[in-house]
């Protein structure tokens, strides 16, 4: 996405008092859905070319935030190709069709020759986030200034939602282990968030939990984690096909360690997991299986 940034850099060499500088409080205005009549006003005394594509961007954004789309098609293909703006040219291309009901052929056309920073604003954009996500989100933030109980909380409140959606057994333990992987360097909130989780989870699930954490850091551990989940009957995940997923894991992990090998590299884990059989069970048994690996 352009950042204003890139603004700035083509007016460091103007005076203070160019109208050029109006660009920068239109851009701000028009960015965050504001008005700002003298800026726009000014802004069009701006006759430079090297602001041109700049100011058919302002204006292509007012025109889409108006749900003027002809006017909007105008001013962003009036942005030069070879300016910085351009690269939100496929952006306004796809929202122009997704509001005019254009096939989603096109509209992935557009964006499969974006990069992928446009791709993500379109989706953030025209997807509303999940209830969850945003719950998600407020943990982090907890996180991030050190608010354990606070990141508790929410992060509780996530895995109790991410659980009662289907096949959520396995949402819920992905979220546990990206959780207990944050709390890696700050151990006493992470002892705290374990003993919840067991509460929460049950023994089960949460012993699998920290079993997928500790892999590659500390595979002894990941495995006394592991035989300990296998001796519960209290969690969601080990149904019957995943208990015997993690049997082939701990059978895997014990081979290693009788070979001399202290560390054992996720990818030979993985690769192991492939000649699991799976024939017989649900569909999304197997995507789950490599799923959970990917993410850990």
């Amino acid at each position: 996405m352009i950042e204003s940034a890139d603004l700035y850099a083509l007016m460091e060499n103007l005076p203070k008092d160019s109208p050029a500088w109006f660009l920068i409080d239109a851009f701000d205005a028009v960015t965050n859905g504001l008005e700002n009549p003298e800026a726009f006003s000014r802004m069009e005394q701006i006759d430079m070319p090297i602001f041109k594509s700049w100011k058919n961007l302002i204006y292509a954004i007012k025109a889409l935030y108006a749900g003027d789309m002809q006017a909007c098609r105008s001013f962003a293909e009036a942005i030069g190709e070879d300016s910085a703006p351009a690269v939100l040219k496929p952006f306004f291309r796809a929202w122009i069709c997704r509001q005019e009901g254009t096939d989603q052929e096109t509209i992935f056309r557009e964006l499969t020759n974006s990069c992928k920073q446009i791709a993500d604003l379109y989706n953030r954009i025209i997807i509303k986030p999940h209830p969850l996500y945003l719950l998600a989100e407020q943990a982090e933030e907890a996180l991030r200034h050190e608010l354990g109980e606070q990141f508790e909380y929410l992060a509780l409140k996530v895995l109790g939602g991410l659980r009662d959606i289907k096949n959520g057994s396995v949402l819920s333990l992905r979220y546990a282990v990206y959780c207990l992987t944050r709390l890696d360097n700050t151990p006493s909130y992470g002892e705290e968030f374990f003993s919840a989780l067991l509460k929460f989870l049950g023994r089960g699930d949460a012993y699998c939990a920290l079993g997928f954490t500790l892999i590659g850091k500390n595979n002894r551990s990941a495995l006394a984690a592991f035989r300990i989940a296998l001796r519960e009957q209290d969690g969601y995940f080990l149904d019957e096909d995943m208990h015997v997923l993690i049997e082939k894991i701990c059978d895997f992990m014990e081979q290693e360690e009788k070979k001399g090998k202290k560390e054992h590299k996720m990818q030979k884990v993985h690769a192991e997991l492939k000649t699991f059989p799976i024939s017989k069970a649900p569909a999304y048994i197997a995507s789950r299986q490599l799923d959970l690996f990917e993410s850990t």
